[in-house]
C-alpha cells in the first residue's frame, strides 16, 4: 500500500517463506474433509494436525524476522 498524496510505500506485507509446510497443510486438510465426513468425531480432532501445520508454516524464522526488520517504519 501507498501513501494517498506521494503515493510513497506506507506498507510492506511479508509473506512467509516457501517450504514443506504447505503440503503438510493442504494434505493435513484433505484428510480432515474426509474424516469430518465419515467421523462426528474427525471432525474435532482432525483439525489438531492441519493447525499444527499452519502454525509452523507462518511461524516466522529469525533470518525472516531479520530480513523484514529494515522494512519496518518507525511511527
Amino acid at each position: 500500500m501507498t501513501t494517498v498524496l506521494d503515493a510513497l510505500p506506507d506498507v510492506r506485507y511479508a509473506y512467509p517463506s516457501p517450504g514443506i509446510w504447505p503440503l503438510v497443510a493442504a494434505v493435513a486438510v484433505s484428510a480432515w474433509l474426509v474424516w469430518s465426513i465419515w467421523s462426528v468425531s474427525g471432525f474435532a480432532w482432525g483439525m489438531v494436525v492441519p493447525g499444527i501445520a499452519f502454525v509452523a508454516w507462518f511461524w516466522p524464522t529469525k533470518r525472516e524476522v531479520a530480513s523484514h526488520m529494515p522494512l519496518e517504519k518507525r511511527p
